[in-house]
């Protein structure tokens, strides 16, 4: 059941997340790994070895490369970035600076360290009286780990609009927040109105990788839940809802933390929708210090807090990875790789965080090239190296020294 999850406060309107320089720069480079320093030994089922010649086959997310038949590496993707164990992303339906107390929640999550996504509805921004947020937006928000979600070029419900009135605002909403700088990957529909199959599409025709919904189905909050997760529908995520919208939202930190706890076993992502934190006289009121224990508990477990287009890209690429490799060079030194994923290099551009595992090889540090970032040679600790790798279409080469 869809809730009516941010009708009528005051410009309920939201504001897309966006990788800005961060994501610049890796589509820049698109090539692969950087780094990581961490060693782990890495414990995999046997994989029978294929036909002589240079391969890698690939089994239950390992992909292990051989040579003539002899096991030469493998290669594993953490679920979660930085090997956490669940995801969690804070979004916040507000038009922050249109009310004195948007930034409450903005500060408590800097504060701890947390990113946190603000909508964006584009026209308000183009109105005199607030057009001059979107300074402040980028000035003082974006570097402090803020981003923004489209919500629409207007607040509307989507899914009362026909396929061509849906895309237009979703459309402009797009490219407005790419020609300010924000850089749109996700969205969120405004009243969770984006449940007709038109409606989805026409998102993403307009550009977004992927679009925030709710519902009242807590079996439906934990996403990719498991070790072999189902995806999900990235064009209707479903986010828990808290707030005094409806008595059926989540209204204390009591009723959320076993939600937290829950996606830890599960090792889910899950998605919180706040509205008017510490703001009694608009719609879906959430106390302040309730919100301030949601926070506490976030920051002390083993979460991996995410943007919501940065875990929907981390998650798409690593279902869409392909490793292959070509050749091996230099008495067995250096190996052509190649590491696919089959999206777009432009919006698809999250490192995934990887364990090298050498098997028959070994070297003191390897080094991946073209690299992300400086290109150093990262430490092999007991036969593994951490590293962070981009799926591009460009080859690379593995280094061992």
């Amino acid at each position: 059941m869809v809730t009516r999850e941010d009708a009528h406060e005051l410009p309920s309107w939201s504001i897309l997340q966006s990788h800005v320089n961060v994501k610049v720069n890796l589509i820049r480079h698109k090539m692969l790994f950087a780094v990581g320093l961490l060693a782990i030994g890495c414990q995999v089922d046997p994989v029978s070895p294929p036909q002589p010649g240079v391969e890698v086959v690939s089994q239950a997310g390992t992909y292990t490369a051989f040579d003539s038949g002899l096991e030469l590496f493998r290669l594993s993707v953490d679920k979660w970035s930085g090997g956490h164990t669940a995801a969690v992303t804070i979004t916040y339906d507000a038009a922050w600076g249109t009310h004195a107390d948007h930034h409450l929640a903005t500060d408590a999550a800097i504060e701890r360290h947390l990113p946190i996504d603000l909508e964006m509805v584009t026209w308000v921004f183009t109105q005199p009286r607030w057009n001059h947020l979107l300074e402040t937006y980028r000035t003082e928000l974006l570097p402090r780990g803020v981003r923004f979600f489209g919500h629409g070029h207007t607040h509307a419900l989507h899914d009362t609009l026909d396929y061509d009135g849906a895309y237009e605002s979703f459309h402009t909403c797009f490219e407005l927040m790419d020609t300010w700088g924000f850089a749109p990957r996700a969205y969120a529909y405004p009243g969770s109105s984006g449940l007709l199959p038109s409606t989805q599409q026409a998102n993403r025709d307009a550009g977004f990788i992927c679009a925030r919904g709710s519902t009242l189905d807590p079996d439906t909050w934990h996403l990719l839940s498991g070790a072999t997760p189902q995806e999900p529908n990235w064009y209707f995520l479903p986010a828990v809802p808290l707030g005094n919208g409806s008595y059926r939202h989540l209204q204390q930190h009591e009723d959320l933390a076993p939600v937290l706890d829950q996606a830890l076993d599960l090792e889910s992502w899950v998605i919180l929708m706040y509205h008017a934190v510490g703001i009694p006289e608009l719609w879906g009121f959430y106390d302040y210090e309730e919100y301030l224990a949601d926070l506490d508990q976030i920051a002390a477990g083993d979460y991996w807090v995410a943007h919501l287009g940065q875990a929907a890209a981390y998650a798409r690429e690593r279902a869409g990875l392909t490793v292959s490799l070509t050749a091996a060079t230099d008495r067995a030194r250096t190996y052509h790789l190649s590491f696919r994923d089959g999206l777009d290099d432009g919006a698809f551009a999250e490192p995934l965080t990887a364990t090298l595992q050498l098997s028959s090889l070994s070297a003191r540090r390897v080094r991946v090239d073209p690299p992300v970032g400086t290109g150093q040679f990262v430490p092999v600790v007991d036969g593994a190296a951490r590293l962070a790798l981009v799926p591009a279409e460009t080859p690379a080469l593995l280094v061992l020294d």
